[in-house]
């Protein structure tokens, strides 16, 4: 067995030389090559008073153990095993059974996990998960904002700040957030038609936030179930006036909207524009929603 990776079962020895030996590993499908000197393997020996599996389906307990041709022979109930012959699928998961069988891990091995398992419990429950890492220097203003909408679980808020101010690094920041902390997974955003390769290569440079973008500008011809199939779109504000784009949108679920310059979708009493009902909709079925508008 690999004392690296024992969910592969076990392997069978099917060609060796004096540099290296090749594994097969029956039930995961896969092959490997060890060097013979840094080989993580471990020979899988069973004792009296196991249970054995063969590769045929037939369980044996084992009453005495026999070495012949060096392989070990099970024998137990009328019945013989050679080792050869076990079956794949076995695996020492008890601690109990990996320690008579001698498969016990190095102590510096489990240092490593244990400190491993600590820092990923600290990185996980961070305040600062997601607002550390994409490539943008917080300005004391921006960090502010985005450290506080970030905590508001599923954030519902309207950036205004003046023009210039970097309204669209503290949507990238909240948004990259949510994405990490597995608080959102399906985005859409929303922008003027000129802001959309602008918008796109920002999420992507500064967050590392691979949105897909249609390949018309004007999203003639596209079907709502291309957007079903995306988790991460941006879109025109524009297109909100397409009817079989705007029922593909309003039919498709999303965990947060933010709409760029949302001042540009019109409204007036007793007179909202088609753009502003579909996003009312959108709002409503959306958890999380950001407007950004300097207006």
């Amino acid at each position: 067995m690999s004392e690296t990776e024992p969910e592969l079962g076990v392997g069978i020895v099917r060609e060796q030389d004096q540099q290296s030996v090749v594994l097969q590993f029956a039930a995961a499908g896969q092959t490997r090559r060890y060097g013979k000197r840094t080989a993580p393997l471990k020979r899988l020996v069973f004792r009296v008073g196991d249970t054995v599996e063969g590769a045929s389906g037939e369980r044996l307990t084992i009453e005495r153990v026999e070495l012949r041709d060096q392989l070990n022979w099970y024998v137990g109930g009328g019945k013989e095993l050679c080792e050869s012959d076990l079956s794949p699928r076995l695996r020492l998961q008890r601690p109990l059974s990996r320690l008579l069988a001698g498969q016990w891990d190095a102590l510096p091995t489990y240092e490593l996990r244990r400190r491993t398992l600590e820092l990923s419990s600290e990185l996980s429950s961070s305040p600062w998960r997601g607002l550390v890492g994409p490539r943008a220097q917080l300005l004391p203003h921006q960090l502010y904002v985005a450290s506080q909408i970030a905590t508001r679980g599923l954030p519902r808020a309207l950036l205004a700040d003046e023009v210039g101010l970097g309204k669209t690094i503290e949507a990238g920041w909240v948004l990259h957030q949510l994405l990490v902390t597995a608080r959102a997974e399906r985005a859409l955003v929303l922008v003027p038609r000129a802001l959309i390769n602008q918008w796109f290569i920002e999420l992507l440079r500064r967050f590392n936030l691979a949105f897909w973008v249609p390949e018309s500008q004007s999203e003639e011809g596209l079907r709502p179930e291309d957007l079903a199939e995306q988790p991460r779109v941006i879109l025109s504000l524009e297109s909100l006036r397409e009817p079989s784009l705007a029922q593909g949108l309003a039919a498709t679920s999303w965990d947060i909207v933010i709409v760029d310059e949302a001042h540009r979708v019109g409204w007036a009493p007793g007179a909202p524009s088609p753009e502003y009902e579909l996003l009312e909709r959108l709002a409503a079925g959306a958890g999380g929603l950001l407007l950004l508008t300097a207006t």
